[in-house]
């Protein structure tokens, strides 16, 4: 008698068949069904197998872009402008005033090679010396001390330098530096400490 062979893959294919059979004649959903499924369980469309193995690809967060208005270039004014650091400097027929002086309001004004406001500093323009207060002030007809040493400006603002000068009635001398001598004696005269020249 010929026997007919089955393969072990086409018996597993009856039995499943039948199983499936069996569920749908007791009214078994096809939610019941899915209970079985001893597979992956793929719960976004971003799963996949790799090698066997459920991986998930991460969803990366768009940042959102935020919308700035970026600061338009800042138009220079005739005049008077300031720097973002907050140093000054002055505009003049559309061009920025270089190594130059201004006055203004009866108040003379330095400017450096860039165009910056001198302040709180001792100048030499033209082998003359002159000393820019805060502010920019050029110190003018006054006395002023830096680092304990003391100075006077002419009415010109520039300095009193290497000379005898008369200021309120008594002499003072001026050293090579435009600083006030004091306990010195200077050809044949001698100063005290406050500078004033003893007769």
């Amino acid at each position: 008698m010929n026997k007919k062979i089955i393969s072990t893959n086409s018996n597993t294919k009856i039995v499943l068949l039948a199983a499936f059979a069996a569920f749908l004649a007791a009214g078994i959903s096809s939610a019941d069904i899915s209970k079985f499924n001893t597979g992956p369980q793929y719960k976004t469309t971003a799963d996949y197998t790799v090698l066997g193995k459920v991986n998930r690809i991460a969803k990366k967060k768009v940042p959102k872009i935020k919308h700035t208005t970026l600061n338009k270039k800042e138009i220079d004014t005739e005049g008077w402008n300031r720097e973002k650091d907050g140093r000054w400097y002055y505009i003049q027929n559309g061009k920025r005033i270089v190594s130059s002086w201004i006055k203004d309001n009866e108040r003379w004004f330095r400017f450096n090679e860039h165009g910056i406001l001198e302040e709180n500093s001792l100048i030499n323009v033209n082998e003359k010396w002159y000393y820019a207060q805060q502010g920019g002030y050029i110190a003018e007809h006054q006395w002023f001390s830096i680092n304990g040493n003391w100075y006077y400006a002419e009415d010109g603002g520039y300095l009193a330098c290497n000379l005898w000068r008369y200021i309120d009635g008594k002499w003072y001398h001026f050293n090579e530096r435009c600083e006030l001598s004091v306990n010195t004696t200077i050809g044949d005269y001698r100063v005290n400490e406050n500078g004033e020249r003893v007769e």
